[in-house]
């Protein structure tokens, strides 16, 4: 995303867990009563007291273990603490990890009939943005081969729950855009280019495409191409000055909803909203930070 894009534009680029998004269930009252604090902490910047609180649950290794390492790896991250976000991101997705989604769909209509609590795997949004938090922290300590993978396994992921779990599920556009992004800024311009066009075959109105797209076209001098995209967005300036460059700014902004038990059903949850109001964001590069409106 450019910097002097229009911020209403970012809505559907926003990415957020929210600390405690996922609380799972009546059955896990214990999970409920023991995010109060942390919760507390990270809302109030207190960082340091919510990793301590959290790190102690997680080590615990119970049902509710991939709860606190994603809320722990969301604090890390926050806090700007991209390595250590990284490696309890990677404890999450091995305790998320997907084998057989159809099993897995199983497993999960066994809970329901026989009122058991079993270890909890994850909604499949979660398992997606495990990954996506792993590509950008990757990304932000400039360890652009990792962010790569992990930007393929989210719709290697999706792609399985499509495929096998037959959910009317789409390939993750923001993932492949980063991936574009990713190998434009290596100057790898023909994957770059490749990438770019599937996000336009993906979704054909992602703002903050028609300038990287041209612009990989006419480096690749692919002049078919290159003439089809410069007739599809006439107003498009997309050279770069050799003095110049491109800002890519991710936005996080607002808070997660919660999951609490249905009033009907306490075994099916539903997501409860929460506002928010946001008067300025932290700019980071992944070694400072600053303060912008």
């Amino acid at each position: 995303m450019s910097a002097n894009t229009n911020p209403k534009h970012f809505s559907y680029l926003v990415l957020s867990f929210a600390l405690g998004c996922v609380l799972f269930l009546e059955g896990c009252a214990t999970y409920a009563g023991r995010m109060d604090q942390p919760r507390r902490n990270f809302e109030t910047g207190n960082y340091d007291g919510a990793i301590a609180e959290l790190k102690k649950y997680a080590e615990n290794k119970d049902n509710d273990e991939l709860l606190y390492l994603m809320d722990l790896g969301l604090v890390y991250h926050t806090a700007g603490r991209y390595k250590e976000a990284i490696e309890t991101f990677l404890r999450a997705d091995k305790v998320a990890e997907i084998k057989d989604y159809t099993s897995l769909a199983a497993n999960a209509a066994s809970v329901l009939l026989n009122d058991e609590i079993v270890a909890y795997k994850g909604e499949d949004f979660e398992k997606v943005m495990i990954n996506m938090y792993l590509a950008i922290d990757y990304t932000l300590l400039h360890q652009w081969d990792d962010a790569l993978v992990e930007c393929r396994r989210v719709n290697r992921k999706l792609e399985m729950m499509i495929s096998q779990g037959g959910l009317p599920y789409e390939q993750n556009s923001f993932a492949k855009y980063l991936d574009a992004v990713l190998f434009e800024a290596r100057k790898e311009w023909n994957d770059a280019f490749v990438d770019y066009r599937v996000v336009l075959k993906w979704r054909p109105d992602f703002p903050y495409l028609p300038q990287p797209l041209i612009r990989s076209a006419d480096k690749l001098q692919s002049s078919e191409e290159l003439a089809e995209y410069r007739k599809r967005f006439p107003k498009t300036n997309y050279k770069i000055a050799k003095n110049e460059g491109e800002v890519v700014i991710l936005l996080e902004q607002g808070r997660g909803p919660i999951k609490v038990p249905s009033p009907s059903f306490h075994l099916l949850p539903k997501f409860q909203r929460r506002s928010y109001s946001s008067d300025y964001a932290w700019l980071r590069d992944g070694t400072t930070t600053n303060r912008a409106r």
